[in-house]
């Protein structure tokens, strides 16, 4: 699959932007995981468009993108905060995950952000693939191990999946222990 890169992810948006016209409030749409890398220059395209936004939007934006997918044949994953993502790989993120974003855009009907990067390190080491531990070189150069396991405890986390987690996440430093301090 060809990947997507950032001019094709404004495309998008601007797409759920000009759906949403008769829409009553503005929506924030948060890009996490390869999206946000793209969106920040820190990776050159994304195999797919992950997004997250408030639950009571979520209905709303999952019809848009879901036309939007099938017409445009790109992958785009959208959840809430809560963060049940396809590969079942829950948790949800930290109550203030809004006030650490960014917002990188303004549209008429919708206003973008990317995750701060030490959400988006989190994010990426609990998901644990060879990819995630790739992109997260490309975040940062030098990570303090105890801010991630710190911001990581602030994740809300189903008992039943915690533990896989938490072993993705010391699997994450055991190979990049060059990373870390």
């Amino acid at each position: 699959m060809k990947g997507i890169g950032k001019k094709t992810i404004l495309k998008i948006v601007d797409q759920i932007d000009s759906s949403l016209k008769n829409h009553v409030k503005k929506i924030n749409i948060y890009c996490v995981g390869g999206t946000a890398l793209t969106m920040i220059g820190k990776k050159y395209s994304s195999t797919d468009i992950d997004f997250i936004v408030p639950h009571e939007d979520l209905a709303t934006i999952t019809s848009i993108t879901a036309e939007i997918e099938y017409k445009e044949k790109i992958a785009i994953d959208v959840t809430d905060a809560l963060g049940l993502w396809g590969n079942n790989m829950g948790y949800a993120l930290p109550p203030d995950y809004k006030e650490r974003s960014r917002k990188i855009s303004s549209c008429e009907n919708l206003n973008l952000f990317v995750l701060c990067e030490l959400d988006l390190l989190v994010t990426k080491a609990i998901a644990g693939r060879q990819k995630d531990h790739d992109d997260i070189r490309r975040l940062v150069k030098k990570i303090k191990k105890q801010d991630v396991i710190e911001r990581f405890k602030q994740y809300k986390l189903p008992t039943k999946i915690k533990n896989n987690l938490e072993n993705n996440l010391k699997d994450f430093f055991e190979r990049n222990n060059d990373l870390s301090s």
